[in-house]
């Protein structure tokens, strides 16, 4: 799924223009689907001057 997403990410146009309807339909679906879009949350980009951002390390990592 993430290859297709890409892909149709690069150029909407095109990818919605080609003839795959069900694979179409099949990356709409995941795209609205109420999980997808729980865990994929947009965040602005850091920019210079934005409060720093600490990411917790991973316990069993150590």
């Amino acid at each position: 799924m993430p290859f297709v997403r890409q892909f149709a990410h690069v150029d909407r146009e095109v990818f919605y223009s080609l003839p795959y309807p069900n694979l179409q339909r099949w990356l709409r679906d995941w795209l609205e689907h109420p999980i997808f879009k729980q865990v994929m949350v947009k965040y602005p980009p850091w920019q210079e001057g934005d409060d720093l951002v600490v990411f917790p390390s991973d316990s069993r990592q150590n």
